[in-house]
């Protein structure tokens, strides 16, 4: 698999009630969207274009989630796509691989990015 290339996107994530927020700023304004993911999460963020990808990783449950959203010329304009969410170490080794916990984040971006 070839490595994408990344856009540059300022955010911050933020622990809210236990959820992780993702607080971001476009040429079109701000905004910020509740994620899937929960605070003890490795949560990656990538942009490719105008497509903004989530990725939660916690290897110790485990499980692994994507969320992504499409960046709009709408300020106002802040909702998650599609996500996908995988639970269990069958799971994620049938769709990412025995080797899924040594991936790259943008590598299992990449493989999750086919099932949304």
């Amino acid at each position: 698999m070839k490595k994408p290339k990344f856009s540059a996107f300022s955010h911050t994530l933020e622990d809210v009630a236990g959820r992780m927020v993702l607080s971001y700023r476009t040429r079109c304004g701000q905004g910020s969207v509740v994620l899937a993911a929960g605070t003890s999460d490795h949560v990656t963020v990538l942009r490719i274009k105008d497509t903004v990808y989530i990725l939660a990783v916690n290897k110790k449950l485990p499980y692994v989630g994507l969320e992504m959203m499409e960046l709009q010329n709408d300020p106002d304009y802040d909702e998650l796509g599609d996500g996908v969410f995988l639970q269990g170490s069958e799971q994620c080794e049938e769709c990412l691989g025995k080797d899924w916990e040594d991936r790259e984040d943008w590598e299992l971006t990449g493989i999750l990015e086919e099932y949304l």
